[in-house]
């Protein structure tokens, strides 16, 4: 017989005695249906609560599952700026056999381990709102993938305009997109295995990725890949229809924002170190242009999710926009 510990964890909606009973029957039994546990191989079990739990034990969600198990409850440490109502758990297996072990942490409890927890946090926001300056730094905290979805659209803007393709001859951009490889690795983007992260960033790029990203079939095959990915890890998903249309499902939603000049401003300075000679009030236009384009697309527009967080960060830093995702994460 081999011992084995499985974690767990999992937030809870409000200090009610059905909310707690509910969250710790969820956790268990997703706990043993993710490690295929059969109840009599379970030795204990043994939950701790955080201070602001205190309407009922978790306890009573094993009796009422029907498993005569010993349990014990205890009172998490008091700990600043740790997550608010939540269950956390410890079981204990005996086993036979050699088990691959899964610990599960659902809900809020995924930030408690990101890494293995399938956490999906949704960015959206129009063109210059620091999406991406701001995806990279929380990703990196949360130390986590981030997937820069306009990256991906405009990998494949290079390779139609490299091809000279007409973008409304959709059978030639589907065949093209059919056979290209797109591949994010340490914050590089990989467009059929060559390195494409700066070469997406040119103006004609820019002048046109609007024009791919509302071509229907292109969004369809993206939007696939890209849920694709987020399936398999956790991801800080970067866009304009995240939490809209490709992942409805994710754990927190944000919606930033900035004002035009702001963002403008932002892009004016990115082209002027990049050599480019253009005049502020070009910038402010096109950035206009692009907000009208995305928000009247015929599909999958620009527009804020119901369930998602409006943030303006016209007089936000970096960090403290950052600090303010993790405090909704918790």
């Amino acid at each position: 017989m081999t011992l084995y510990s499985i974690r767990g964890a999992i937030s809870v909606e409000d200090n009610k005695k059905e909310d707690i009973i509910n969250a710790a029957k969820m956790l268990i039994n997703e706990i043993i249906n993710s490690n295929n546990i059969d109840p009599s191989q379970i030795v204990d079990i043994l939950f701790s609560v955080t201070k602001d739990l205190d309407d009922a034990y978790p306890a009573p969600a094993i009796r009422s599952l029907g498993y005569d198990i010993p349990v014990m409850c205890l009172q998490e440490a008091e700990v600043k700026h740790s997550l608010r109502r939540c269950i956390r758990v410890l079981v204990h297996i005996q086993a036979d056999e050699h088990k691959k072990i899964k610990h599960v942490y659902l809900k809020k409890a995924k930030i408690l381990r990101p890494d293995i927890s399938n956490l999906k946090i949704a960015i959206d926001g129009p063109a210059g709102a620091g999406k991406s300056t701001v995806a990279k730094e929380l990703a990196q905290r949360l130390n986590i993938e981030y997937i820069d979805t306009g990256a991906m659209y405009r990998a494949v803007t290079l390779k139609l305009l490299d091809k000279h393709v007409d973008f409304s001859d959709t059978d030639t951009v589907v065949d093209i997109l059919n056979s290209t490889e797109i591949q994010f690795e340490n914050g590089r983007i990989y467009l059929d295995n060559k390195d494409v992260t700066e070469d997406i960033r040119s103006a004609l790029v820019t002048a046109n990725v609007s024009k791919v990203a509302s071509i229907p079939e292109v969004r369809r095959i993206l939007v696939s890949l890209q849920r694709k990915i987020a399936d398999c890890k956790s991801v800080v998903m970067e866009g304009r229809d995240i939490g809209t249309t490709v992942l409805k499902d994710a754990d927190l939603k944000i919606f930033l924002t900035s004002s035009v000049e702001i963002r403008a401003k932002r892009r004016y300075e990115e082209l002027k170190r990049k050599g480019v000679k253009i005049e502020f009030s070009e910038v402010i236009e096109q950035i206009k242009a692009r907000d009208l384009q995305d928000e009247t697309r015929e599909y999958s527009p620009l527009k804020m999710a119901d369930d998602a967080h409006l943030i303006d960060a016209s007089n936000m830093s970096v960090d403290e926009v950052v600090c303010h995702i993790i405090e909704l994460l918790k």
